[in-house]
């Protein structure tokens, strides 16, 4: 690869002949925010999502950059690459104001670790609560069938009750018939 790039000087010129360097860069600059945009189509829960478009295309605007710096070795009078090289310091610039900006917010992100943590306590807390809630259906089982049998207890001693009544009322009438007689 040395050699390549040994070879590539040009003598005649006087200019180092270096155009696939800037070929090499331009499609590395354009991979990137290509890889950036695959990985937010892929993980639609990335947070902060306009970051990575932020950062795509200042790696777009540089690529560019390097596509111009290309065209200006053919064309080495044009104000192109100048004008290329203002809007790539303008993103550039606009990329470091909006890190700036969002850097606390990224900070404040709970790490792995301590999100594995918060899992594993929501995963004990949620095995306490099922462990209640199966004691709270036992216990509401037991105190259904007391029910019942209580039920039925007062139900017999309230059919017992019944028939002593009619007995009482049929004996009462019985005696009140035989008076009269």
């Amino acid at each position: 690869m040395i050699g390549l790039a040994i070879a590539s000087i040009s003598i005649n010129s006087g200019i180092t002949n270096w155009w696939w360097l800037q070929v090499a860069i331009t499609v590395s600059y354009y991979a990137i925010p290509t890889m950036l945009v695959y990985a937010l189509y892929k993980g639609r829960d990335i947070p902060f999502q306009w970051m990575f478009l932020v950062f795509g295309a200042f790696f777009v605007v540089c690529g560019t950059t390097h596509v111009i710096q290309l065209w200006y070795i053919w064309f080495p009078e044009s104000l192109v690459s100048e004008f290329m090289k203002a809007i790539t310091a303008f993103v550039a610039g606009s990329s470091v104001l909006l890190l700036l900006t969002l850097m606390p917010f990224a900070l404040a992100l709970p790490s792995p670790a301590k999100l594995e943590a918060a899992n594993l306590a929501l995963e004990n807390e949620i095995a306490e609560r099922r462990k209640a809630e199966a004691a709270l259906a036992e216990l509401a089982e037991v105190l259904e069938e007391r029910v019942i049998a209580r039920t039925e207890k007062l139900s017999r001693a309230n059919a017992s009750l019944s028939k002593e009544f009619s007995n009482g009322k049929k004996l009462k009438k019985r005696c009140k018939n035989q008076k009269l007689n």
